[in-house]
C-alpha cells in the first residue's frame, strides 16, 4: 500500500502481486481529515487488516483509527476507546498473537499508559500502568524536521543528520508534532516471538 497526501487530497494505491500492477483504492473521509493538520501513523498489520491511527495534534485534538481490509480492500473508520484528551497523547499499535493491542500514553510531565485490545470491533481495557516521567520512555527515534533534514536521535540528543532534499510534505510519512515542530516519527520495536 502506498498513501500519498498533497494539500487536501489523499491518494491510496495498492500493489497486486498477481497482476504485478498498482491500482487506486477509494478512501472517503471528511475533507478536514485529509489536510496536513492530521497526522497518520504507519500501518500495523493484524489478522488481514492494516490499522492506522490518525490524530489532529499530540496535545488534545481529534484522534481516531482507520482500518483497511487487505482481502475486501475496504476502509473502515474506528472510534478509539476513551483516552484522556486534555494533555499529550501518544498511541502505539501492536499485533500480539493475532490481536490488535493499543498502548495509549496520556498526560503532561508524567504519562499514564493504558493498554487496550480490539476484539470483534469492541475495545477492552487490558491494563493501566502507573504514571512515569515523560523523558524516561523516549528511546532511539528517527525524526525528520519541517526542513529537508533527517535526524537520528536518542533521548532528544542528535546523533546523526543528513539532507534528503525533500520537504516534509513532499512524501507521506507518519507525522507527529512535538515541542511545536512538525515532523515524521518512526519507531522500530523488536517483539519476542513468545508473546
Amino acid at each position: 500500500m502506498y498513501i500519498r497526501r498533497r494539500d487536501a487530497t489523499l491518494a491510496v494505491n495498492v500493489y497486486s502481486r498477481s497482476d504485478e500492477s498498482w491500482r487506486n483504492i477509494p478512501l472517503t473521509l471528511h475533507a478536514d481529515y485529509l489536510t496536513t493538520r492530521f497526522c497518520w501513523s504507519s500501518g500495523t498489520l493484524c489478522c488481514g487488516k492494516l490499522y492506522f491511527t490518525v490524530n489532529e495534534t499530540v496535545v488534545g485534538g481529534i484522534h481516531f483509527m482507520i482500518s483497511f481490509d487487505v482481502n475486501t480492500e475496504e476502509f473502515v473508520l474506528i472510534d478509539l476507546p476513551p483516552i484522556p484528551n486534555h494533555g499529550i497523547v501518544f498511541i502505539s499499535l501492536v499485533d500480539a498473537q493475532d490481536e490488535l493491542v493499543m498502548f495509549a500514553a496520556s498526560g503532561h510531565r508524567a504519562m499514564k499508559i493504558d493498554m487496550w485490545t480490539l476484539i470483534e470491533g469492541t475495545w477492552r481495557q487490558l491494563n493501566s500502568f502507573p504514571e512515569i516521567q515523560l523523558d524516561l520512555w523516549c528511546s532511539i527515534t528517527h525524526y525528520v524536521t519541517n526542513g529537508m533534514k533527517w535526524f537520528v536521535m536518542a533521548k532528544f540528543v542528535k546523533i546523526f543528520e543528513f539532507d534528503t532534499g525533500l520537504m516534509w510534505f513532499d512524501r507521506f510519512y507518519p507525522v507527529t508534532s512535538f515541542q511545536c515542530e512538525n515532523g515524521a516519527l518512526f519507531t522500530e520495536t523488536l517483539v519476542s516471538p513468545s508473546i
